[in-house]
């Protein structure tokens, strides 16, 4: 009964915390291999420059993750799974034989992993343009920095191509300009495609 309680003023935390816990998110990003930015999400104090340069640090990091699976793990997982198919003549139109005939040929396939969105889609997509016209890149590489696969952007490209040569008549003005707005206008409406009545 004859007891009191004595709270502590600890005076915690003072001015000091947030340079500490900035050196301990710092510390930790340093020890898992990725930059400050990636693990905490927080780009408040941080300019494009910075921001692109932690990220191209941390997809350099990605990229040998990246090849390691896809060399010790999706191939040969995909390797397998295929020959066994074959093996078991699971696969129409060709027997086990004749896969082992072509076999090199057979086990050529593309591994497509994730990508990463633009921190500046306009200056990267310039950049990206002038390193394939001056044959430092290749639009597979370009688009493998994207998660996309060439083939089904250039088939997809060629579709639309085809779309705006049948339907409209001409190919899309991508600035937009006044004559080419006026043109899409003017289009008639395709059946369904009418805006409903009030």
């Amino acid at each position: 009964p004859n007891d009191s309680i004595e709270p502590i003023a600890a005076g915690r935390p003072n001015s000091s915390a947030d340079p500490f816990i900035r050196l301990m998110l710092m510390m930790q990003s340093m020890s898992v291999g990725v930059s400050r930015l990636r693990l905490t999400g927080d780009y408040s104090e941080s300019s494009y420059t910075s921001a692109r340069g932690a990220h191209l640090d941390d997809q350099a990091f990605f990229l040998v993750l990246q090849n390691f699976a896809k060399d010790n793990f999706v191939r040969p997982s995909r390797l397998q799974v295929q020959s066994l198919a074959f093996a078991h003549d699971l696969i129409r139109g060709m027997t086990p034989r004749r896969y082992l005939q072509q076999r090199s040929r057979l086990e050529k396939f593309w591994i497509q992993g994730p990508g990463r969105e633009q921190l500046d889609p306009e200056a990267e997509t310039a950049a990206a343009v002038a390193r394939i016209r001056s044959g430092q890149s290749t639009l597979a590489e370009e688009c493998a920095k994207r998660g996309r696969h060439w083939r089904k952007v250039v088939r997809q490209r060629a579709r639309e191509i085809k779309f705006w040569d049948e339907q409209i008549g001409h190919q899309p003005d991508l600035e937009h300009t006044a004559a080419f707005l006026a043109s899409i206008s003017e289009q008639p409406q395709a059946a369904g495609d009418s805006a409903p009545s009030a």
